[in-house]
Parts: C-alpha cells; sequence; structure tokens
C-alpha cells in the first residue's frame, strides 16, 4: 500500500456476553462491544477519527435510564456487576445535543465462546495440482481471508506503539479484541500487521534512539499481546518487516556503518544482509522465549512489506566497472544483462539467508514475501531490463513473481489496487499481475509448489467516490483473486480511518464485513 500511497502524492482472555443489534457502525464511535471481568462488565468502544464533535458517550440500561457517562477521549466504561440489568445501551452525543443509534448490549446472552486456534498453516500440493495452504490438525485446506490491521499516527505506523521518552502509547488491547472477535464471527481468519519502526513521531520497534539495544521491550510486550488475543479468537497473523529496513535507534544503525546509503545493501552486502536476519531473529526469539506455541500463531514471517530495489542508489548509480555482491558472484554493471542478474541472484541469496534463519528458530513457520506489481510504477519486465540507472519517474523496482517463485521463500504476497477510472477492472488486475510474470508457464509450474495470496487490496475514494462504488468493487476484485486462482485475500484496510482517501471495511461495519466473506 505505500507504494500507491508515495505514488498518488507523487501525481484479553475475557469472553464477551454481547453481539450487535445496530446495522450500521456509522458515527462517533464503532467497535462497542462489553467484556466480562472479575468485578463486573468493561464496555469498550473505538472514536473515529474522523468525527471530531463528540462530546460524551452514554451508558443507559434497557429503559433508556442514564447510568452513566464519560468524555472523550476516554473509551471504556466499567459496569458493576449489581448494576448490570439485563442489557445496556451505549450512546454518542454531540456537542450540539444530537444523539446517536443506541448501540444494544445484552449481557444475558450465552457467553461468546470463540474457537481458539488448533493447527499450523502449512503448503502442500492441493487436488487440482496447485500448492495450497492447509491446516496441519484437520488436514483441510485453508484459505486466507482476513485484513491488514493498521493504525497510522502522524502519517505513520503505531499499531504497536509503547510509550518512549518522547512519544505516547498507541496500541490499545481492547480495540483488537473486539477486531478478532467481529472477523471470528464473519468466518474471517487471518489479520496482517505492520512490524515496524522508522520515524520520531512513531519509534515503534525501535524505542528510543539512543538507550535501546536492539527490540524496544514495550513494543515487543504489545505484540505478544496481540498475538494471545488472536489465538484466543481463532485468528492467524502475518507480521510483515515494513519498509524502512532496520529499527530506528542506534544499535541497529551502527551496523550498517561503512556501507553506501540506501535500502539496496540491506539485500545486496553481506554486512546488510546479516542485519537483517539479525532482525527477524531477534523478534521471532523473544515470541519463542515468551511462549513457543505462540510461533503457531503466525501464518507466515513476512521479510518485507513491499520489496524493491532503487536505481538511484548503489549499485545500479554505477554504469561501468565490477560489483561483487553478498552471494560472491561479480556483475558487469555496463551490461543490463549483469544488471537483471544482480537483482534477481542478489535477492534470491539474500531470501535464502532469511529462510534459512527463519527455519533454524521454527522449521514449520512459513516465510514469504510481499511486492507491489511492476505495473504500478511504470515499468515492464522488457523495457526495464537491467534497473536502468536513467530510469525517469518512478526509481523503485519490484522483483517479479517468477524471481520470488524461484527463491527458497514458502509463498509469494501480490498487491493491487485499481487507480484508473477509465480502466475496466478485469483488465487492470490481469495486467498488473502479468506485469510480474504470474501468468507466465514457468510461474504455471512454480505455482504447483508455492501459494500466492493477495496481501493487499483496496479501493481509493478518487476512483470510487461512494462506499457503495468501492463495496462493488472489492468484492469483484476478491472474485478475480479466486480466478486467478490465488490461495487467499486481506482487504486493505480492516479500520484505519486515518487513511482518508481510501475506504475501509468498518465503513458499514458488520454489514460490509457480512458481504465480503459470502460464498467463500
Amino acid at each position: 500500500m505505500e507504494m500507491f500511497m508515495n505514488s498518488y502524492r507523487g501525481h484479553i482472555l475475557m469472553l464477551a456476553a454481547c453481539f450487535f443489534v445496530t446495522p450500521s457502525m456509522a458515527g462517533s464511535i464503532y467497535l462497542v462491544d462489553v467484556f466480562k471481568k472479575e468485578n463486573g462488565w468493561q464496555i469498550h468502544w473505538r472514536y473515529d477519527p474522523r468525527v471530531t464533535d463528540c462530546a460524551r458517550i452514554q451508558i443507559k440500561d434497557a429503559e433508556n435510564k442514564l447510568i452513566g457517562e464519560v468524555t472523550p477521549p476516554a473509551d471504556t466504561y466499567l459496569l458493576k456487576e449489581s448494576l448490570s440489568g439485563n442489557a445496556i445501551q451505549i450512546v454518542a452525543v454531540t456537542k450540539d445535543g444530537q444523539s446517536s443509534a443506541p448501540y444494544k448490549l445484552s449481557l444475558t446472552q450465552p457467553a461468546y465462546r470463540p474457537k481458539a486456534i488448533s493447527g499450523r498453516i502449512a503448503v502442500r500440493k492441493g487436488k487440482k495440482g496447485r500448492a495450497e495452504f492447509y491446516n496441519t490438525r484437520t488436514r483441510e485446506p485453508f484459505t486466507v481471508k482476513g485484513f491488514n490491521y493498521i493504525h497510522l499516527r502522524n502519517g505513520d505506523h503505531s499499531t504497536f506503539d509503547a510509550a518512549t521518552a518522547t512519544t505516547t502509547a498507541d496500541y490499545d488491547p481492547l480495540d483488537a479484541e473486539a477486531m478478532f472477535r467481529l472477523l471470528t464471527r464473519y468466518g474471517y481468519n487471518t489479520v496482517r500487521v505492520f512490524i515496524i519502526g522508522r520515524s520520531r513521531n512513531n519509534p515503534g520497534i525501535g524505542g528510543d534512539y539512543d538507550t535501546t539495544v536492539g527490540l524496544y521491550e514495550p513494543y515487543m510486550q504489545n505484540v505478544i499481546d496481540f498475538l494471545r488475543r488472536a489465538r484466543a479468537n481463532g485468528i492467524y497473523v502475518l507480521p510483515t518487516f515494513g519498509d524502512g529496513g532496520l529499527p530506528r535507534n542506534r544499535s541497529w544503525r551502527d551496523r550498517l556503518k561503512g556501507l553506501p546509503s540506501g535500502w539496496n545493501t540491506l539485500y545486496l552486502t553481506e554486512q546488510g544482509i546479516d542485519a537483517k536476519v539479525a532482525y527477524v531473529l531477534q523478534f521471532l526469539e523473544r515470541i519463542k522465549r515468551e511462549d513457543p506455541s505462540l510461533l503457531g500463531v503466525l501464518l507466515s514471517i513476512q521479510c518485507q512489506n513491499e520489496l524493491h530495489l532503487d536505481c538511484r542508489s548503489w549499485p545500479f548509480t554505477s554504469t561501468s566497472g565490477q560489483i561483487t555482491a553478498a552471494n560472491g558472484q561479480s556483475y558487469d554493471m555496463a551490461s543490463l544483462d549483469d544488471r537483471q542478474r544482480l537483482m534477481d541472484e542478489g535477492l534470491n541469496h539474500y531470501h535464502a539467508k532469511i529462510v534459512e534463519a527463519v527455519k533454524r528458530i521454527d522449521p514449520d513457520l512459513l516465510v514469504s514475501e510481499g511486492i507491489f506489481v511492476l505495473r504500478a510504477v511504470g515499468k515492464s519486465i522488457v523495457s526495464h531490463k537491467g534497473i536502468p540507472a536513467d530510469t525517469q519517474g518512478d526509481p523503485r523496482f519490484p522483483p517479479t513473481a517468477l524471481i520470488l517463485g524461484r527463491s527458497p521463500l514458502d509463498f509469494i504476497d501480490l498487491h493491487f489496487y485499481h487507480t484508473h477510472r477509465d480502466e475496466a477492472l478485469a483488465d487492470a488486475f490481469r495486467r498488473d499481475l502479468d506485469s510480474v510474470g504470474f501468468f507466465d508457464p514457468q510461474m504455471q509450474t512454480i505455482l504447483q509448489d508455492k501459494p500466492v495470496i493477495l496481501g493487499e487490496f483496496g479501493s481509493f475514494q478518487f476512483v470510487d467516490p461512494t462506499f457503495e462504488q468501492a463495496e462493488k468493487k472489492l468484492i469483484w476484485i476478491r472474485e478475480l483473486a479466486q480466478q486467478a486462482p490465488l490461495s487467499g485475500w486481506m482487504m486493505w484496510t480492516f479500520d484505519c480511518f486515518e487513511q482518508s482517501r481510501l475506504w475501509h471495511a468498518m465503513e458499514s461495519g458488520p454489514e460490509f464485513l457480512s458481504k465480503l466473506i459470502q460464498n467463500q
């Protein structure tokens, strides 16, 4: 998704005792839920950041009698057991006194008992000759169905951010819990999240720049909390190491001292690859140390959100001479064939190192990679062979599905967005996948052993002006993914309303969740 945003700018172990009865989630608050606690019921909701006129939240009983109220930004209310009654209503009141339709919650229905994760996800050859995911316990095929769960602050990822010396925390465990419950109810099974920390505003996994060594422990505690809640609700998690390479703190930046600038060094130099491998290992080792079974919650470890090389950074700025990459091979930078081999063979070596390291931690853990397509940045396999240094426009070069298909990766994650109103959706989808070689005969052979998923797809508001139009588009894309066929899909996003240029699943709440997963 970050590729498209850049391009566009440039041109609980708790049991629920309620279910929603209101059909729409639109308004000041959403994800309204209630959790059973030892001393009563904890009511929780999330504020819609687009709505700024909410003055208070009222908690009422079934007869409309006011029990209590809170003011933003407070997002919870503890209802004592003795006051609980049979049902409650949650009402958002605006500054001018207007009340929303009530969210009605029952406290007497049978407790919501989620089915916890049982069985890991692996890859095998399916009955139709194509690779498929399957549950190792039930032996049943597994199709990825879910969402990207992303939250932003000051324009960058903050999903798991914990407090640092200069920033406040942004992770809300009850938001995550309510999201998991909702997805489970409608039959979804996976969420994709960003493991990231690359900015001063959101230090994330990097923590405090000068004092954090390795990974920021409070951030990791939030990730672990998220995995526990996912497991309890039967949801697998696909963590992707977000664009930005390494955590933004001194201990990680020191690992790259002496290297040319630019993230190409992470993929093509021994020192850079060693640093990235250490990052991935520390992340997995921390989870395993906490609870080895939590590794079974991971659908996969994704090496990068949207992998690409940059033609304006080392080594592709060189147009003569020899470059020796981390794989020990030398490449003539005056030769387009050699430059392309440097990319292809260099990335294969990079992925081999990561896969080898991950399998040492957990032999059963899948490893994947995410990419946007060449066509999305105005490129093709033929006309931009060799990552030419004089490339005009966007300098980013993603690898093709063919390149990744020949690597030791377990599966590939492609991303698709419809960005031109005058181009038919089905045509755009096919052309985009074709630009990375998905329909190449060689790729069709690779697909016998390696699944491909649609890890991101979404709807831009400048293409689809209304959510009604977006709904139809999103369902159609899901159908195109099935027809390709791909082995699953995850919409961008569940509820990242901070990203105002796109439509999100919770625009109409459970109503759309039900539509998107129909016939799955």
